[in-house]
C-alpha cells in the first residue's frame, strides 16, 4: 500500500497501473445550424420600443382605488376624468403630442379610451422641461381637468358634455337589453322558462 507522500512512480507492469495515458485532444463540436438560429441576433436587441407613456383615465379618478388602477394620491386626482379631456389638456395646455386608443383598462371595462404622451425625444431629452417623468405628466394633467371648459357651467362645452352624458338608466339598458332579450327568446323557444302545467315529481324512498 503506498503511503501518503509517496511520490514514486509506478512501474508499467505494476496492478494499479502506472501513469496516466496524456488526454486526447478535444475534437470541435459539429456545427447545428438549430443552435444558431436559436441565438439572439444583435439586430433583434435594437428593436424600436414605443416608449410613449400610456394614460388611462381611471389612473387619475379620484373615486377610484389602487387596486383598481389609481395611480396618484387621492388628493392629486380630479373627479371622472374623460379620455377627451386627457387629450385637450396634453395638447393645448402641455403642447405635448399625444394620440387616442381604443384600448381599456383591465379593472375599468366601462369606460373605453386611453391616451398616448410623447414625453421625451429620441436622444431621451424632455419635450418640456417641466415634464420630464411620467409622474409629473399625471400630476399636471389631474390638476388641470377640473379647469377644463366642459366643467365649467355655461359654457357651450359643458352643455354638449352633459346633453352627451348618459344617465345610468342608459348604461344599463344598453349593456343589458340585447342579452336580456336573446335569454328570453331562448327561453320561450324551448319552454325553460315556463313552470305552469308541470309538477316536480317526489323522489321515491325513505319519508
Amino acid at each position: 500500500r503506498d503511503r501518503p507522500g509517496d511520490r514514486r512512480e509506478r512501474a508499467p507492469d505494476h496492478p494499479r497501473g502506472g501513469r496516466r495515458p496524456p488526454l486526447a485532444p478535444r475534437r470541435a463540436a459539429p456545427h447545428d445550424p438549430m443552435s444558431a438560429a436559436t441565438e439572439i441576433a444583435p439586430a433583434s436587441r435594437d428593436h424600436a420600443h414605443d416608449s410613449r407613456v400610456i394614460i388611462y383615465p381611471v389612473y387619475l379618478n379620484a373615486n377610484a382605488s389602487v387596486a383598481d388602477g389609481r395611480k396618484l394620491a387621492r388628493s392629486a386626482c380630479c373627479d371622472a376624468p374623460h379620455v377627451l379631456e386627457i387629450r385637450d389638456v396634453i395638447e393645448k395646455h402641455l403642447k405635448l403630442p399625444c394620440e387616442i386608443e381604443d384600448k381599456h383598462h383591465s379593472r375599468d371595462t366601462w369606460q373605453r379610451g386611453r391616451v398616448r404622451v410623447t414625453l421625451k425625444k429620441d436622444d431621451g431629452m424632455p419635450l418640456a422641461r417641466e415634464i420630464s417623468t411620467r409622474g409629473a405628466l399625471l400630476t399636471e394633467v389631474a390638476r388641470m381637468i377640473p379647469k377644463h371648459p366642459a366643467r365649467t357651467p355655461g359654457t357651450s362645452a359643458h352643455k354638449e358634455r352633459v346633453a352627451r352624458m348618459p344617465t345610468p338608466g342608459e348604461i344599463l339598458t344598453q349593456f343589458t337589453s340585447q342579452a336580456g332579450q336573446a335569454g328570453a327568446a331562448a327561453a320561450a323557444a324551448t319552454g325553460g322558462g315556463s313552470t305552469t302545467g308541470s309538477k316536480k315529481k317526489g323522489k321515491k324512498g325513505r319519508k
